[in-house]
């Protein structure tokens, strides 16, 4: 393996035209530009300039960029037009504008492009198009300006972009759309929307078809065309490239396809009736990167690059061995990264390494035949602090819920089974409490009875309720909402330290089936765009978003990450086979050790992933039956992996005794497993809610 370097796109911004339209490689000819001169400029005194002749867009642009220098100076900078503002020699220009420096830069350019020129004090930044004088706006801020130690700033002295110009829609000259089938639903939808937002701008019509139905003609392909994979366009989050006389307009997952359509429509400019598109000359050149990751990664053939919660990317390899890991792990060694993770599962092996702020956490496993090579910046190992005193057992309470027993599949959709929450108690009286339901009648009463449970259950001598962590399986309303009810209520009256949590973007999942985000209202949106405002209920709280086979010990609590939804699919078709699976071992190391499988809500796909993984690794005490024991959850292969003495069921007794139906397909997988298999609810035969509580000393009792 050679040690080679690659730049890795995390955010691409969206106002700059070369971000759409890239390969993301640097390529030396993409600007032509000096050394900048040594002389610092006081760009806090300065006047942004914008020509009278802009439209409004580009105004506020304009104004955007000023806010932008301003806050990279120090000062807010005075905006002024160029035919109101008088000369005050300290000038940059945007555009136009009628000064002698404008007209010297747009001379620069031979066709179509920008230019950015620098004569002693003034500076000029012009354009043939508006959409690509935003390009060079932020070009400026983001690579023509470099602050020195006396509070000045190095300032380039030139450079000029050449771009192409591709009209899309031209009298005759019309492209169709043409989307990729393998996400048919989804591209379809995009591929509707681009041919809408395209009409309104020239009313032409643009036909929208699918891959297979395009015939002779111009099209704009959506999408893997021809099972094109994206990482033949290398490490592009995404973008459009030119094939023969189509255009490809490519993305690594939903997220970032959808950003690409967005971006294609908001670069096209409108000429006459024309509607052109703008992109530098060299099309698969891309330097304006907002961030990146300056890592080490392996020489091998890559399948996809995937943005992943958090902000990082996930880069897979297949058809590799083992020796793959371990030639990359060597090569971090001899590149002097540190490593922070190293585990070893049933012949599955898990690193995680680091230099600075970048880090690589990667894995294979044998039954894929995948490197899994996750990049991201270091979140930081989660550390807990806590005192020698133990005031408390261990134990584990699944936590009671009133479920309406008379809820079937076709009856009364706002009689629901209301979810599973899980309280572990920590040697030194802190919690980790695994999800939250929610009730449709008043949320805000689970949360008052959670925090009673905490609170009357406290052993702590200072008092204090600490939540050391707070774990959510997956994204559904019935395993959030108490999180957000309880943060809004008593988050200040709690201490949290940590919230794991690991799940797609409502985008991912936009049409799989139950993939659910949104509380009971359907108003409220993403759980995950809303998560940065619920963590700020609770002061202090930090997110980490887990690893497929990383253990963590909180305190004394040991959890093993089983599963994460990175290694489910590219096309996520089933957000609760997305959930993270885990595992908490008590005691670990002692006699009286003991374990518990946390499936969440998974169907048969994960369930029999798991199994193919790990196989008998998987064996456990204890198992939170999957998906509340609805028949479809989980597999006969995985509960026969697991053999648990003693299955947790959130769901009412009545649903998990009733003579028929619902629950009887886990319960006969249950007893195939072992027939002597204690079951506890969440409710009594009388439908009261109750709470079970296991504690883990010399022997697990249950009360």
């Amino acid at each position: 393996m050679k040690n080679r370097k690659a730049l890795i796109l995390l955010v691409i911004l969206l106002t700059l035209g070369v971000c759409l339209l890239c390969g993301c490689k640097t390529s030396e000819d993409d600007t032509q530009e000096t050394e900048a001169a040594p002389l610092g400029l006081e760009l806090s005194q300065y006047t942004v300039i914008v020509s009278d002749s802009l439209k409004s867009n580009t105004e506020i642009v304009s104004g955007k960029f000023a806010q932008g220098l301003s806050e990279k100076v120090g000062k807010t900078l005075s905006v002024g037009n160029d035919y109101v503002t008088a000369d005050s020699g300290k000038e940059i220009l945007i555009g136009d504008t009628n000064r002698q420096l404008s007209t010297d830069a747009k001379a620069l350019i031979e066709s179509d492009g920008y230019a950015i020129l620098r004569e002693g004090e003034k500076i000029a930044i012009v354009a043939t198009s508006e959409i690509v004088l935003e390009d060079a706006m932020n070009y400026f801020l983001q690579s023509g300006i470099k602050p020195l130690s006396d509070g000045s700033f190095e300032v380039i002295e030139r450079v000029v972009k050449e771009y192409s110009v591709i009209s899309v829609i031209d009298g005759n000259n019309v492209f169709g759309i043409a989307y990729a089938e393998d996400d048919a639903n989804f591209n379809k939808a995009l591929a509707e929307n681009m041919a809408a937002e395209l009409k309104k701008m020239t009313n032409a019509e643009l036909a929208v078809v699918a891959e297979s139905k395009a015939a002779n003609g111009k099209y704009i392909f959506i999408g893997d065309k021809g099972g094109k994979k994206i990482s033949e366009f290398g490490y592009c989050e995404y973008g459009v490239k030119p094939s023969e006389d189509d255009l490809l307009v490519f993305g690594w997952n939903r997220t970032a396809l959808t950003e690409a359509c967005d971006n294609f429509v908001y670069r096209m400019e409108r000429i006459g009736s024309a509607l052109k598109l703008y992109c530098p000359a060299d099309i698969l050149a891309c330097r304006y990167e907002a961030h990146y990751f300056d890592v080490l990664l392996p020489e091998l053939n890559f399948d996809t690059v995937e943005t992943r919660m958090g902000g990082g990317v996930t880069v897979t390899y297949p058809n590799v061995t083992v020796d793959a890991f371990n030639n990359y792990e060597n090569a971090l060694v001899a590149d002097g990264y540190e490593k922070w993770s190293n585990t070893e599962k049933a012949g599955n092996v898990f690193a995680g390494y680091r230099k600075g702020e970048n880090s690589v956490y990667f894995y294979f496993m044998p039954d894929d035949s995948k490197l899994r090579v996750i990049l991201e910046k270091y979140q930081g190992l989660p550390t807990w602090e806590t005192g020698d005193i133990c005031v408390s057992t261990p134990t584990l309470t699944q936590f009671g819920f009133e479920y309406d027993a008379n809820y079937s599949v076709s009856g009364n959709q706002k009689s629901v089974a209301n979810g599973m929450s899980y309280i572990a108690t920590l040697e030194d009286g802190s919690y980790v409490v695994v999800d939250g339901g929610r009730r449709t009648d008043n949320s805000s009463e689970l949360a008052k009875e959670l925090y009673e449970f905490l609170k009357s259950n406290n052993k702590r001598s200072d008092g204090k309720i600490v939540i050391a962590a707070w774990i959510i399986t997956h994204g559904h309303v019935d395993h959030f909402q108490t999180f957000e009810k309880f943060g809004a209520e008593y988050g200040d009256k709690v201490e949290l330290n940590y919230l794991f949590f690991c799940y797609p973007t409502e985008i991912e999942l936009r049409g799989s089936e139950h993939a659910g985000y949104s509380d009971e209202s359907g108003e409220n949106g993403s759980f995950l765009l809303r998560l940065e405002d619920d963590l700020k209920k609770y002061t202090g709280a930090k997110l980490y978003v887990p690893h497929t086979g990383e253990d963590i010990s909180i305190k004394d609590l040991y959890v093993e990450i089983l599963n994460t939804y990175e290694a489910y699919s590219r096309v996520f078709t089933n957000g609760n086979n997305c959930c993270m699976n885990f595992r908490f071992v008590f005691n670990k190391g002692e006699s009286s050790e003991a374990s518990v499988m946390f499936p969440g809500d998974i169907y048969e796909y994960t369930a029999n992933m798991l199994y193919y993984t790990y196989g008998d690794y998987l064996k456990s005490d204890i198992v939170q039956v999957a998906h509340h024991g609805w028949d479809n959850g989980a597999s006969l292969n995985f509960y026969k992996a697991v053999r648990p003495d003693i299955a947790l069921w959130p769901n009412c007794y009545k649903h998990v005794y009733a003579s028929s139906g619902y629950g009887n397909l886990i319960k006969g997988f249950l007893n195939t497993v072992n027939p002597n298999m204690k079951i506890f609810t969440v409710t009594t035969i009388t439908n009261k809610a109750t709470n079970t509580t296991l504690t883990f000393g010399n022997s697990i009792t249950v009360s």
